[in-house]
C-alpha cells in the first residue's frame, strides 16, 4: 500500500498474464484461464499489455481490463506500441495508427500510465 503523500517510484509487474505454464506455479492449479488477470491484480501494480503488439484489443477490451483492474486502487497499465508502427513504419507516417492505438487503449481511463515503443534492434540512432 501506498502512504498518503508519499509518490511511488517503482512498480513491478510482468508482460502479460496469460501463460499456462504458470498455473500451478503462480496461479492456483484449479483457476480458470478467465480468472487470471483478476488474481494477477490482487498480486501485482501494473502490467503490460502485450497484445497490442501484435493486434489491437477493441477499446471495450481495454476498458474491460481496467474495469477488473479497479479491484487494486493505482494500479497502472503499460500498453505496447503496435509493430505497425514501430517495425513496418519505424516511426514513419503512423499517425493513423498511433491515434487508433490511443483511441483504444483510452478505455484503460486514468489507469492507462505510459505507451511502450519498441524499436527493431537494426533501429539507427538518427538525433
Amino acid at each position: 500500500m501506498d502512504a498518503p503523500g508519499r509518490v511511488q517510484m517503482l512498480w513491478i509487474g510482468t508482460s502479460g498474464w496469460s501463460y499456462r505454464h504458470w498455473l500451478g506455479r503462480f496461479y492456483p492449479p484449479d483457476l480458470a484461464p478467465r480468472q487470471w488477470f483478476a488474481y494477477y491484480v490482487q498480486h501485482f501494480p501494473t502490467v503490460e499489455i502485450n497484445a497490442s503488439f501484435y493486434r489491437l484489443p477493441s477499446r471495450q477490451q481495454f476498458a474491460r481490463w481496467a474495469q477488473v483492474a479497479s479491484s487494486r486502487p493505482g494500479f497502472r497499465f503499460a500498453v505496447k506500441a503496435s509493430r505497425l508502427i514501430t517495425h513496418v513504419r519505424r516511426l514513419a507516417d503512423a499517425e493513423e495508427e498511433l491515434r487508433h492505438l490511443l483511441e483504444a487503449a483510452g478505455g484503460l481511463g486514468p489507469a492507462l500510465e505510459l505507451v511502450l515503443f519498441q524499436l527493431p534492434p537494426g533501429f539507427a540512432r538518427d538525433l
